[in-house]
C-alpha cells in the first residue's frame, strides 16, 4: 500500500474503529490479511470511485479519492454486511454530519421512557 493512501486510511478508521467488529486472536499470532482496495490509480495515487473489501465477499467501504485524498461521500458495512455509517470528505478533511445507522433496538429514536 502506498504511504499516501496508508495516510488517508488513518484518516477513515479512528471514526468507524468502534463500529467495526474486529476479529479475536488465539494465544498465536495469526497472519493478519490486509484489506483489497479496488480503485483508479493517476500515478502513484488513487483518484476516483474506490472499494474497500475485508474479505471477498464482504465490502467494508466505498467512497472516492480525489489525487490521493478522501473527497465527497463515504461509507461503512460492518462484517455482516450492515450499513453503519456515512459521512463526507472535502479534500482529506471531515465535512458535514456524519450519519450513523443502528439496529431497530439501539435505535436512539427507538427508547420507549
Amino acid at each position: 500500500m502506498i504511504p499516501r493512501l496508508r495516510n488517508s486510511l488513518r484518516l477513515l478508521l479512528p471514526l468507524i474503529m468502534g463500529s467495526i467488529l474486529l476479529p479475536t486472536y488465539a494465544a498465536e499470532e495469526v497472519e493478519k490479511i490486509p484489506p483489497e482496495v479496488r480503485g483508479t490509480k493517476t500515478g502513484e495515487f488513487y483518484h476516483g470511485p474506490i472499494e474497500i473489501w475485508a474479505t471477498p465477499s464482504h465490502k467494508q467501504a466505498e467512497g472516492n479519492f480525489s489525487h490521493g485524498l478522501p473527497d465527497g461521500k463515504w461509507t461503512f458495512w460492518d462484517a455482516g454486511g450492515t450499513k453503519i455509517v456515512e459521512f463526507n470528505y472535502r479534500a482529506g478533511t471531515f465535512s458535514g454530519a456524519v450519519k450513523m445507522f443502528f439496529p431497530p433496538m439501539l435505535d436512539p429514536a427507538c427508547v420507549v421512557n
